[in-house]
């Protein structure tokens, strides 16, 4: 009875003096020449404003004669974490110079050229790669290189710009294995004593397996068209991949590039995170990837653009799932944190930077009110000089007006992250959801009614028991599960006894 009699006076200290675990853990743009006494200075200032972690983003301004991932990059590197370190803050490795991951700055391709990103593409004639299939109407699905590109983290290197970082195919196991040993190794050689207690993730960012600027391309696996066969379609029926349409063709292609994808590069990425004592962070390139997120020991999503602000539609645009469907999925896993990148290009029109501190706090509280206890805000800038203050901005940190008064947004922060950690909801309805299939205009109503419920990946049905007429799975038990998915008569056996609605209007 004492410990109960205690607890509101525990809870009040906690959110007068919220523990520093619960920091944002802004990307901090590596963006410029590296000073050390710059650096420090701004380090310091980020733990009296009350931010105690980073993420260490290299990106575009960094100067041509301090390659990535070259000595003098590390040179820079290692000061950094550091400095860090004497002032008792967290990194986060970022895996990528610049985005989307997977490619070590063109390093993977550099190496090896056969690794660079390929896709099939819809041909007159077939040229420039080996044929899939010949279609009924003459043309071809013709497997080649894409000629993806990243962004890059010199000038002269962004998208469309001839320097831009060849992308690498990462449904090959071997680019993928080129790109770890390249990257997490040699940032493991480099701060080994670090991780585990200083560096505690690497942030990996919308791996893309095409590359950007390949929009004529699909992706591809070689031996798919076995798998797609043995599915029971038509090769030519995959020409809908080009021309918008749906069929069960295309739904199954879909169904085994994510599969692959996950095998081949999120599964190696966590093994080696979790091998290495530090967690697997960022986020997969849709909001709706679901499957992807099991992989992560960090679940995470990305809320940039201003994607779910009022303006933009709000709860009936398919970004609404944000947050919501990160945050369940974490409370499914027994994962403790899931974090969300926010912030980012979500200035109002036409001006960038226009984004104000009552923008930012109605972000967080969307962001946290729907589970999120780990924000990533995009971004600190290291450096605003010149063309790096038109590069995704605003900065929310040091370079904006508000800074001098951050260490009350931090706070607020940290006490919405402690209230969001260690808990759990009372949500007594679970939303079936599936890999690129979440409901979201269908429960619209839910959230207007204040309507708990959380989403519950389908894949994790083997792991729920039924009792009591409840569907239980770890610290949750769902009286009503709604399914919106196709009917299956393996998920009807896993849910009998359980009341299942197929819409929002039966609950």
């Amino acid at each position: 009875m004492e410990v109960i009699r205690d607890l509101p006076e525990r809870l009040l200290e906690e959110l007068q003096s919220p523990p520093e675990e619960f920091t944002p853990v802004p990307f901090w743009f590596f963006n410029d020449r590296p000073e050390e006494k710059k650096i420090e200075e701004e380090l310091k200032d980020y733990v009296r404003k009350g931010v105690n972690a980073i993420v260490l983003h290299p990106r575009i301004g960094i100067p041509e004669d301090i390659p990535y991932l070259s000595e003098e990059y590390f040179r820079a590197v290692r000061f950094i974490t550091a400095c860090a370190a004497g002032l008792g803050m967290k990194i986060v490795l970022y895996d990528e110079g610049m985005y989307p991951s997977g490619s070590a700055h063109g390093m993977v391709v550099r190496e090896n050229p056969e690794y660079a990103s390929k896709g099939i593409t819809l041909a007159e004639r077939p040229e420039g790669g080996d044929v899939i299939a010949e279609l009924p109407d003459g043309k071809y699905l013709v497997y080649g290189f894409t000629g993806g590109t990243i962004r890059g983290i010199h000038f002269g290197e962004d998208d469309g710009e001839a320097g831009a970082p060849k992308s690498a195919d990462i449904l090959n196991p071997d680019a993928v294995d080129a790109f770890i040993r390249l990257t997490h190794d040699r940032y493991y050689e480099e701060l080994k004593e670090y991780f585990g207690t200083t560096v505690i993730a690497f942030f990996t960012d919308e791996p893309c397996a095409l590359g950007r600027n390949a929009g004529a391309y699909r992706e591809w696996v070689p031996g798919m068209e076995k798998e797609l066969l043995a599915g029971g379609v038509r090769l030519e029926e995959l020409e809908a991949l080009f021309t918008g349409e749906k069929n069960a063709a295309t739904a199954l292609y879909h169904r085994l590039i994510k599969k692959h994808l996950r095998e081949t590069f999120y599964a190696r990425l966590s093994h080696w995170c979790e091998s290495h004592g530090i967690a697997l962070m960022g986020h997969p390139e849709a909001s709706n990837d679901v499957e992807e997120e099991l992989y992560f020991q960090i679940p995470g999503q990305d809320l940039i653009m201003r994607r779910v602000a009022p303006e933009t539609g709000g709860l009936l645009e398919p970004d609404s799932v944000q947050a919501k469907l990160c945050a369940d999925i974490a409370r499914h896993l027994g994962r403790r944190r899931n974090a969300n990148e926010c912030f980012g290009v979500c200035g109002r029109k036409p001006f960038e930077w226009n984004f104000t501190g009552r923008d930012m706090v109605w972000y967080i509280n969307w962001l946290t009110i729907r589970g999120v206890n780990l924000l990533v805000p995009h971004a600190f800038y290291y450096s605003t000089a010149g063309k790096r203050k038109e590069e995704r901005p605003p900065d929310v940190g040091p370079n904006n007006i508000w800074w001098e008064h951050y260490r009350l947004i931090s706070d607020y922060i940290k006490r919405l992250s402690f209230l969001m950690t260690d808990s759990t909801n009372g949500a007594r309805i679970a939303v079936l959801c599936d890999n690129n299939q979440v409901p979201y205009r269908e429960l619209a109503c839910l959230y207007e009614n204040q309507v708990e419920f959380n989403y519950l990946p389908a894949v994790l049905l083997p792991e729920c028991e039924v009792k009591d007429g409840r569907l239980c799975l770890r610290d949750y038990a769902y009286e009503v599960v709604v399914d919106f998915m196709e009917e299956d008569a393996e998920r009807e056996r896993q849910l009998c006894g359980v009341r299942v609605a197929h819409s929002a209007q039966e609950l």
